[in-house]
């Protein structure tokens, strides 16, 4: 059963034209969208949702072979927005500002408040620098991933404290859009989102995710 699944996996394996294929039906889409977005009603978009993307949002990311039910809006969040002022009701971004420049943030905050309605809300899921600083100076070992585990065990001799750190912090740095520029705490966004425009920010509970910073804005 084992050879045939390994198979089946060569076989069935999408082909570069076949990518190639699905990312021009992509970006095709992805226009169509932003069209029809600009004359409708506020929506809820999520931005970064990767392999995982929320059910009941407008899913943007920066990954153009995404099978088209992760991805609806192909963009790069270094760039403006393709939105009009004030057509969002509220954002979602989880694990994503991170992979933004720390001097490009303000920006992207910046936009992300210009296409939210008054009153409109943002989400945003992150690394707590915070709490990984301070397990690691309590050498508490938090380690979600046992993928990233094994690779540490297989090719690194093993898992410490410090590669744990290196993870959080840096990312996986498997394929060329999954590294961390910055990490931040509460403080650093609060007062980055009040300078973008927004009015409010607050933590939020913790999710299954350790060392994780959970925050809501609005604006």
């Amino acid at each position: 059963m084992k050879t045939l699944y390994n198979f089946s996996k060569q076989v069935l394996k999408p082909t570069p034209l076949f990518k190639s294929a699905r990312r021009f039906r992509n970006h095709v889409r992805s226009r169509q969208i932003v069209r029809q977005l600009s004359c409708g009603e506020p929506f809820k978009l999520e931005i970064g949702g990767g392999n995982h993307p929320t059910p009941g949002y407008i899913h943007l990311d920066v990954l153009d072979s995404l099978p088209s039910w992760q991805v609806d809006v192909i963009h790069d969040i270094n760039k403006p927005f393709p939105f009009p002022d004030s057509s969002v009701s509220r954002i979602v971004t989880n694990h994503c500002v991170e992979h933004v420049s720390w001097r490009k943030l303000p920006y992207m905050l910046k936009e992300c408040s210009r296409i939210l309605i008054p009153g409109g809300e943002m989400v945003i899921r992150t690394p707590d620098l915070e709490s990984i600083i301070k397990n690691y100076s309590n050498k508490t070992l938090v380690l979600e991933n046992e993928n990233e585990a094994q690779y540490l065990r297989d090719h690194f001799g093993g898992v410490t404290q410090s590669w744990v750190v290196v993870l959080k912090l840096f990312a996986g740095q498997d394929f060329p859009s999954n590294f961390h520029y910055a990490a931040y705490d509460f403080e650093m966004l609060q007062l980055l989102l009040l300078n973008a425009g927004f009015v409010s920010v607050e933590k939020l509970p913790e999710t299954s995710w350790k060392d994780e910073l959970h925050l809501l804005a609005r604006k």
